[in-house]
């Protein structure tokens, strides 16, 4: 789902969660994450192509803690404990930059963590 500030606010009200592709800039979206009082994380991985370096920069940017292991299980349960009220609203720039499979798999792990139904965690990919 394309997630302009409108809709992404709505879904912010709601505390919703879900990925979205984005059509604002980060910092807007940022921005509007923090008016509506969520957390707002930035994940850059445009210096990430593989597995090893987006993992590096998903621990970087998420402040994931030091235990973080750097393997996909590891990621599912790092993201399972970040949580913050109303919610975690994760915009990632440079997602286009990675490996595709690579991609393919982190984005089904952020689904399934949005999918949990437990407080709200929206992740945008912000293309460009």
């Amino acid at each position: 789902m394309s997630a302009r500030p409108d809709d992404l606010q709505a879904v912010l009200r709601e505390r919703g969660s879900g990925l979205y592709d984005g059509a604002a800039p980060a910092e807007q979206v940022l921005d509007l994450a923090r008016r509506e009082g969520w957390t707002a994380l930035h994940l850059d991985t445009t210096a990430a192509p593989d597995k090893v370096a987006l993992l590096e920069a998903v621990q970087r940017d998420l402040a994931l803690p030091d235990w973080f292991g750097r393997n996909w299980d590891a990621l599912a349960d790092a993201l399972s404990d970040l949580r913050a009220e109303p919610g975690v609203l994760v915009a990632w720039t440079g997602s286009d930059d990675v490996d595709p499979a690579v991609r393919r798999t982190a984005v089904e792990i952020l689904q399934e963590r949005a999918d949990e139904g437990e407080g709200g965690f929206v992740v945008v990919l912000i293309a460009g």
